[in-house]
């Protein structure tokens, strides 16, 4: 008994691909929004291992003097890789910032390492793109769980709102405090997101209220900005 072979039909392909393309259309966005909350999950955890590299730096040197002389993130990421705090390079950048995506530099693993019992910077890393902003000086009295000690780079510390040319664009941004708390911020100007002063205990939308004077913030190109 010969058997008929079947053959699917023009049509029938055609279709089979239309409803691909429309599940595709509906799951290539998942998965791309999936992608970008596995990163800040990362991002988030990269802060907090800054932060408490930081914090334990503060905690075993008289409150991080070496670190307060620091002139940009270069220099701070340097002195606690040296001193055996964190080493890791990965943790001072995200994949989802358009900086670092931009960059044709191979991405640096190392800040740096000893030789010879001296500590060579990677060069790499010094020219590499950083997605955080540091803030020195902080004062031995501050309040751990409401003063910020590093947030995402991009934020308007005036506005309270972080730009387009922010991490992850207007979408907000990081900030990290002295108690190791890590927090995704959209803005701080909402009432529920504000910091508390410093001084005053209040509600503001400006990170910077919620230092000490003599306060400043370091990025990869200097220094932020001061308060007097």
């Amino acid at each position: 008994m010969i058997r008929k072979k079947h053959a699917f039909t023009l049509i029938e392909v055609l279709a089979v691909l239309t409803i691909i393309g429309i599940l595709a259309a509906f799951l290539f966005p998942s998965i791309g929004s999936a992608i970008d909350r596995a990163q800040k999950v990362k991002d988030a955890s990269n802060m907090r291992q800054i932060a408490m590299a930081y914090i334990n730096y503060m905690h075993d040197n008289s409150g991080g003097r070496e670190l307060s002389q620091c002139k940009n993130l270069y220099e701070f990421a340097n002195i606690l890789a040296k001193r055996d705090y964190l080493k890791t390079a990965e943790v001072y950048f995200s994949d989802l910032d358009p900086l670092v995506s931009a960059s044709r530099l191979k991405k640096p693993k190392l800040i740096g390492k000893l030789s010879n019992g001296i500590w060579r910077p990677s060069e790499n890393f010094l020219k590499f793109p950083l997605s955080v902003v540091v803030v020195l000086n902080i004062s031995s009295s501050a309040p751990s769980s409401t003063t910020p000690i590093i947030y995402s780079r991009g934020l308007d510390v005036n506005a309270g709102t972080w730009g387009k040319e922010g991490v992850y664009g207007e979408e907000g941004g990081f900030v990290a405090f002295l108690d190791g708390r890590v927090k995704f911020f959209s803005n701080l100007t909402d009432e529920e997101s504000q910091m508390l002063g410093f001084y005053t205990g209040d509600s503001t939308k400006k990170l910077s209220d919620a230092l000490n004077r003599g306060a400043r913030a370091i990025g990869s190109n200097g220094m932020e900005w001061e308060l007097p």
